[in-house]
């Protein structure tokens, strides 16, 4: 059985709505088409001229609505005095697609920018030929709704600026800059999802000044790959026209340009896949660089600065560099007489308090538990947070130098750090660690120096809350710090200076509390001398802490051990009651100036928890010779106490303080040495004999209340010696008497005084030759050998 289908013919009234729509959308087009351009002309020209205060005319303007392809040609805004253009545009052409209206955003096919011409002019004083037309868009109603935090949403393909030319005319400076013969090709600028056909390779050419630039790229099928790469190359651009410009955008701050000769070899990949990318690659490079400090002198130089990047992708915020390598860096570091660094001082830039450890800082509030700084409460409203992410392969710096200069010292202080080299490696931002529950992978970093004649070396970890260096520094030559000590002492000093250390800083975060510590595991000068023209006044083998721990949040000192060896100078008082050291230093010296105000009577001051605490846990002392003379006692007779001390040992355990006050504990301590009675007119040391005076004591000594429990030997002392501390209260010439002590003492400070003397066994040995003055009334002698 055969069946038979018919088509139904379309009802006569549904082909007379569809020739009647059809014909209404032809119509439309073909009014849009001859409406549009002279309305858009001729309000555009109303509108702007209005608006600008400039008289704006365009040549013509072509719309086809079918494909909403747009064209303006011969576009012009004159200048203020109406006798030439300020800018130009030969044509402008721009192809959209319907899907702007469905994505509510612009999405054009192709933008062509032809034959642009314009001008600026710097008048003077920091005014320009379009001040007024600034002035007017600056006048513009503001829209009341505040900006969106997001990035603008459109999607821009085959851009294209062709034979473009610039002209900047900076009177003040007598420097005209033309930029001609521009040339830009993108394949696309987006932020949208949107895939349309290229057509475009990426190239950049221009004439600036008379230098050429340009580019090339290559393409691949956009509708098969979606891929294009470009590259840009520019080779020796010797920045120093274009200083004036850049010294003035950087007004105020402490660094002023001075030189810089910049290079670059790009490639640059456009991408969509899906989404729209744009990849840089490849290395720029700095010669020649050189910046002053903000009054004129300079401050930092660079011979050559390499960056290689690895992946940079602006439009998803992400910097990848393989490395960064700066060559011969040269930085110069100065205090001035008022204590401002230069790397700080500017006209706008002054500081006006102290450096002091600021613990606020230190506990880094603003520190979230994954260890990220919480910039919400920082930034402006309506300003993108989105965080970039930047991540460094290796940084290097060789062959650099710091010059250290003091004027704020008198005399001028200089040190200089030489063939310096630093090494960092995986250097990542922000800090952020794959698994939550460790810790960030820091940044690795090691390097060396020369320190004066000295060497230095360090390496160390850090990351944006926690930081830890190790460092060495090595014979460091204390006459290289000798403007210092000039300015505190009169001799000159020398000796080397030998230091481990390390630093380790914490902020606040979490449960973590903030932490600034510095570790001492050994510290020593070795070497130390003090001389005055030829004549050597004091001799210090070594000066040696180990062990030591300072911590500067809760200002605490720890040191395990401190020991001075081979002391060797002369102790003198004169017979105006002045000790040797006053001599040597410069404040003693000077001359009082009677114009000083009377400074204010300062109250005491008691122990407070802000007081450092001090805690040595061993002190030694190793003097092989001393020399004592003081002629304070009998001036008149000019016969003062000398003495010659020999193999001088003592050592004090656990002693603590407390700001300036000793804590109430007993501090166990030896003592042994031999003495003799010396030579006043010596000048210099004397060495004693093995079988003089000897002193050997051990105990223990409490400081408040005084309380002294010693024990040990005194033999044959040379009392004569001591005799002009009390030949007052005697009636003889005592010519010679040796005296020995075997025993303890105890002497315990009490509200009453001090009591609790005790002595099992001493002596007393005379020499012949005791001359009778006034006879011995008063006198009680009794001898006895042992």
């Amino acid at each position: 059985m055969e069946t038979s289908q018919t088509t139904q013919p379309i009802p006569s009234r549904w082909r007379k709505r569809l020739a009647w729509g059809l014909g209404s959308f032809a119509a439309l087009l073909a009014l849009a088409w001859v409406a549009v351009p002279p309305i858009l002309k001729s309000q555009a020209e109303k509108f702007a001229s209005e608006k600008l205060g400039r008289k704006l005319s365009v040549g013509s303007i072509d719309f086809k609505p079918w494909t909403l392809e747009l064209e303006i040609k011969d576009l012009k805004l004159a200048q203020a005095s109406g006798e030439g253009d300020q800018l130009s545009i030969g044509r402008a052409y721009v192809n959209a697609e319907l899907q702007s209206l469905l994505r509510l955003a612009p999405v054009v096919d192709a933008v062509e920018i032809e034959g642009v011409r314009g001008s600026l002019t710097h008048v003077g004083d920091g005014k320009y030929d379009i001040d007024d037309i600034l002035a007017k868009i600056a006048a513009l109603p503001k829209s009341t709704e505040p900006p969106s935090t997001e990035p603008p949403k459109f999607a821009i393909y085959n851009i294209a600026l062709k034979d473009w030319a610039l002209q900047f005319d900076d009177r003040p400076v007598g420097k005209k800059h033309t930029l001609d013969e521009l040339n830009l090709s993108l394949p696309f600028l987006s932020t949208l999802e949107a895939q349309r056909e290229v057509k475009t390779e990426p190239r950049l050419a221009f004439a600036l000044n008379g230098s050429r630039f340009d580019s090339t790229g290559q393409s691949t099928p956009f509708v098969q790959t979606r891929k294009t790469d470009a590259t840009l190359s520019i080779k020796a651009l010797d920045l120093a026209p274009y200083l004036p410009y850049l010294k003035a955008v950087m007004k105020g701050l402490p660094v002023q340009p001075v030189s810089a000769v910049l290079g670059a070899d790009l490639k640059i990949d456009f991408e969509q896949n899906p989404k729209p990318a744009v990849k840089i690659t490849g290395q720029i490079t700095g010669q020649g660089i050189a910046l002053n400090d903000a009054a004129g002198q300079e401050m930092l130089k660079v011979q050559g600065i390499k960056i290689t990047a690895k992946e940079v992708q602006p439009l998803s915020g992400r910097v990848a560099l393989d490395a960064i390598e700066i060559t011969a860096p040269a930085l110069q570091v100065r205090r001035g007489k008022d204590g401002q660094l230069n790397l700080l001082a500017s006209s706008q830039l002054k500081s006006q308090t102290p450096v002091a450890i600021n613990k606020e800082a230190l506990r880094a509030d603003s520190v979230t538990a994954n260890g990220q700084k919480d910039f919400k409460n920082t930034s402006p409203a309506g300003v993108n947070t989105t965080p970039w992410s930047i991540s460094i392969e290796r940084v290097s710096l060789v062959q650099g130098s710091v010059t250290w200069s003091d004027e704020a010292n008198t005399p001028r202080a200089t040190l200089a750090a030489k063939d310096l080299n630093l090494q960092a490696k995986q250097i990542a931002w922000p800090f952020i660690a794959e698994d939550k529950a460790k810790e960030p992978q820091p940044i690795a970093f090691e390097g060396s120096s020369l320190v004066e004649q000295g060497s230095l070396t360090f390496s160390g970890t850090a990351t944006d809350v926690k930081a830890s260096v190790s460092a060495q520094l090595s014979a460091l030559p204390l006459a290289s710090l000798s403007p210092y000590w000039q300015s505190v002492l009169i001799p000159a000093l020398s000796g080397n200076a030998d230091v481990k250390a390390g630093i380790l800083w914490q902020a606040q975060q979490g449960g973590q509390k903030a932490a600034l510590q510095i570790t001492l595991p050994q510290a020593q000068l070795s070497n130390v001398q003090l001389n005055q023209g030829k004549t050597r006044l004091a001799q210090l083998k070594s000066l040696a802490a180990s062990g030591a721990q300072i911590d500067l949040v809760a200002q605490t000192v720890k040191v395990a051990k401190v020991a001075a060896n081979g002391v060797q100078t002369r102790v003198e008082r004169s017979a105006q009651g002045n000790w040797m050291a006053l001599d040597w230093l410069r404040a003693a010296n000077a001359p009082a100036s009677s114009s000083s105000p009377t400074p204010a009577a300062t109250p005491a001051t008691s122990s407070t928890s802000a007081d450092w605490k001090v805690s040595l846990a061993e002190v030694e002392l190793d003097a092989p010779q001393l020399a004592f003379l003081d002629r304070l006692p009998n001036p008149a007779a000019k016969k003062p106490v000398a003495i010659d001390i020999a193999q001088l040992k003592a050592s004090a355990k656990g002693i603590e303080l407390q700001g300036s006050q000793l804590a109430n504990k007993p501090i166990p301590i030896n003592l042994s040495l031999n003495l003799a009675q010396g030579d006043a007119q010596s000048q210099g040391l004397t060495k004693v004999a093995a079988d003089v005076g000897q002193i050997k004591l051990q105990g223990q000594i409490t400081p408040a209340p005084l309380a002294v429990q010693l024990s040990g030997q005194l033999q044959r002392i040379p009392v004569h010696a001591f005799e002009p501390y009390f030949e007052d209260a005697l009636n003889i010439d005592l010519l010679r008497l040796e005296a020995s002590y075997n025993g303890k003492l105890q002497i315990a400070q009490t509200d009453a005084g001090f009591a609790n003397a005790a002595c099992r066994r001493c002596g007393a040995r005379r020499a012949a030759n005791h001359v009778a003055r006034r006879g011995i009334g008063g006198f009680v002698w009794r001898g006895g050998g042992r």
